[in-house]
């Protein structure tokens, strides 16, 4: 990982793909949030909050892939605020 942070055009292109991830899961998360049932009723409540909960999870399992985390780690050394975004818990 440490020969990797040397390379400036590899952290620049790892630094413009935590950006785009930035912009793309603040965007899906914005949206998730806008959405409402469609209809009314407790079915339409259950149907969207089944839905919202596979939304959500195919999320954080993208988030969660390996290849994912090394990138996110390598972000992590950088000191801009793309990384502070995929500090995990």
């Amino acid at each position: 990982m440490e020969e990797n942070t040397s390379n400036g055009e590899l952290m620049a292109v790892i630094e413009e793909t935590c950006s785009n991830w930035f912009v793309k899961l603040s965007a899906a998360l914005s949206s998730e949030l806008e959405r409402v049932p469609l209809n009314r009723g407790p079915l339409a409540e259950i149907e969207f909050w089944k839905e919202r909960h596979a939304n959500l999870s195919a999320v954080n399992e993208q988030i969660r892939r390996p290849t994912v985390q090394d990138i996110i780690k390598v972000c992590q050394t950088m000191t801009d605020m793309t990384a502070h975004f995929f500090e995990l818990n």
